[in-house]
Parts: structure tokens; sequence; C-alpha cells
């Protein structure tokens, strides 16, 4: 449920419009999901379903936002964003939001650890989620409340 205070932006499928982001996980279903639901809101999306197709897709795909997975087999969320923070320039940093079953109180102390800016517990709440991408990429002020 959103915050008292944030602004309610799920009747306003413009305010991400023309956003590129990624999303990862290696459950399809979730990848599916998330991605078309983004695409309600006119956002150009692109999905991978390992740490190492997300490298690559970031590489040729340039999103605006990475939204991943923490429990990914092989390669963990936290992996994949150590090694974007790694390809990254300071002055530019990705925006990435951790999406994960994992949901105690250190879990999210360990995400935000890692370098995600903020952290989301799955089932995904779309409004939530919606809200999180217009407030990281500074598009909620343009959203009627």
């Amino acid at each position: 449920m959103p915050s008292p205070e944030a602004p309610m932006l799920s009747n306003n499928h413009s305010v991400l419009q023309g956003l590129r982001i990624l999303v990862v996980d290696n459950d399809v279903d979730s990848c599916s999901l998330i991605s078309t639901m983004l695409q309600i809101y006119a956002v150009d999306t692109q999905v991978a379903f390992s740490a190492s197709q997300a490298l690559d897709a970031i590489q040729q795909f340039r999103p605006d936002v990475l939204i991943s997975d923490i429990a990914m087999p092989e390669e963990n969320g936290y992996s994949l964003l150590q090694k974007v923070r790694a390809q990254e320039t300071e002055e530019f940093p990705l925006p990435a939001i951790a999406v994960t079953a994992m949901v105690s109180d250190e879990d999210r102390a360990l995400a935000m650890a890692a370098g995600f800016q903020r952290w989301l517990p799955k089932p995904i709440d779309m409004d939530r989620l919606i809200e999180t991408i217009a407030t990281m990429t500074d598009r909620s002020e343009n959203c009627p409340v």
C-alpha cells in the first residue's frame, strides 16, 4: 500500500512514458508480468533471465532504471549490481530497484548496502513500483496527486 504522502500515480499512464527499464529475474513469469505492466505506462522494457544476460543488455539497451531480483542461480542480484557499479561513472549511476521474496529487515539492509537505491518485496505491488520508479527518475512531480 502506498504511503499517505506518496502521490497516486497508477491512473496517470504517461508518468513513465519513454523510460527504458531492464527487468532481471530468472523466473520467466515474474519478468514477463513486470515488463507487461510497465508497458501499460509506455515504458520501453527489456528482460534478462540471468546476471550475464543483464550485463549484455545494459551495454546495448542503456536502461534508465534496473529492476533486479536478488535470488538468482549462478549469479545473484548483489553480484550483478556490483559489476554494474564497477562499469559506470559516479556522476551517472544507474538507478536500481531490488525485488525479492527475501523480506526480512536484514535482507532489505543487505540490498541497500549492496547499492540498490530501493527494495520492494515480492509479490510486487505495481502501484508502489510505479511510484518508486517515478520518484527515482524525478517524474513524480509532474503527476497530479
